[in-house]
């Protein structure tokens, strides 16, 4: 198998460095040959037909919102090629890892720190909802870091739509309403990025137990409560965290209600960091290629539980 895999005259990757092994897809380094920059390539499973289409067309929404939205936090699909009967997503590379690393190394995150990130990853979601699209596996190694920028990746389950139905999540930072409700929609990303920004906080996990069951019993039923001493943040930090896990969705903050309603984070505004952010990101977008990334004719989407059914059999094999 050759290490070196050159894709035209525009890509490269090395399949000696893989940064991610999949059932799906894996996920190896590369660069643009033309000017140089690093990447990542994800690289499907060809024998996963059903998920590409799904995967490809909501990669392709959001690289086409974000074009038009100026967000650099949600990490970038650049291109959609096809290669050796395969689909290949070219993306960013964000080479400082995980939250999930992050937070394995500090244990806990300071308070301003905290709302900083918070901060960037509410504009994301805010986009995404604006837009109808619910990210719906939010959770630590799915938050990437990319020159001290936070961004929302993993969209391997995100979809496009009001309502959703499919019980799919992470079990600690899934929204109650997964279990009860017929339906639910892109709120439940509000309450999983809460549980994220507790866990940074303070070091743990709000619903713990045993096995699922109970679990699931305690983000059903336990109020999330930060009476207790060793929760000391801020008491506007502390109401704006209970309505981002209040178990009524109804009741629930939105991403643009909580940047709106909450004077936390006017202080990052004019801060020199979110300039700059900023400002990097207004460059980057004009040395984007204004072709969007387009879905391969062949890989047609396949309704959402066909999707997970193909995955799980091919996970038992």
């Amino acid at each position: 198998m050759e290490e070196n895999v050159v894709i035209g005259n525009k890509y490269q990757y090395w399949q000696n460095q893989r940064l991610v092994f999949g059932t799906i897809a894996n996920i190896f380094q590369g660069q643009n040959l033309q000017t140089q920059e690093a990447l990542a390539f994800k690289i499907y499973n060809n024998r996963m037909y059903g998920l590409i289409g799904g995967q490809v067309q909501i990669h392709n929404v959001i690289a086409e919102i974000v074009r038009k939205d100026i967000c650099p936090f949600i990490s970038k699909t650049y291109e959609c090629l096809e290669i050796q009967d395969n689909i290949c997503l070219v993306m960013e590379l964000c080479d400082q890892g995980s939250l999930e690393q992050q937070m394995y190394r500090k244990k806990k995150i300071q308070e301003n720190e905290a709302l900083f990130i918070l901060f960037q990853l509410l504009q994301a979601l805010a986009l995404l909802a604006k837009n109808n699209i619910a990210h719906r596996i939010i959770k630590p190694e799915h938050i990437l870091i990319k020159d001290g920028v936070y961004k929302l990746g993993s969209f391997t389950f995100a979809k496009q739509k009001p309502t959703y139905k499919t019980k799919l999540g992470t079990l600690a930072y899934m929204a109650p309403e997964i279990f009860t409700n017929d339906e639910y929609d892109q709120k439940v990303d509000m309450w999983s990025l809460g549980l994220v920004i507790h866990q940074m906080l303070f070091g743990e996990l709000y619903f713990i137990g045993n096995n699922h069951k109970v679990i699931e019993e305690s983000i059903q039923t336990k109020q999330y409560d930060l009476d207790d001493q060793k929760y000391a943040i801020s008491d506007e930090f502390k109401v704006l965290l209970k309505q981002m896990l209040q178990k009524d969705p109804k009741q629930r903050i939105s991403a643009e209600d909580a940047l709106q309603q909450f004077g936390i984070f006017n202080q990052f505004q004019n801060d020199p960091r979110y300039i700059k952010i900023m400002d990097d990101e207004k460059q980057l977008l004009k040395q984007f290629d204004k072709t969007k990334p387009q879905q391969p004719k062949q890989y047609i989407q396949i309704e959402e539980e066909e999707s997970i059914k193909q995955q799980k059999q091919f996970q038992s094999k």
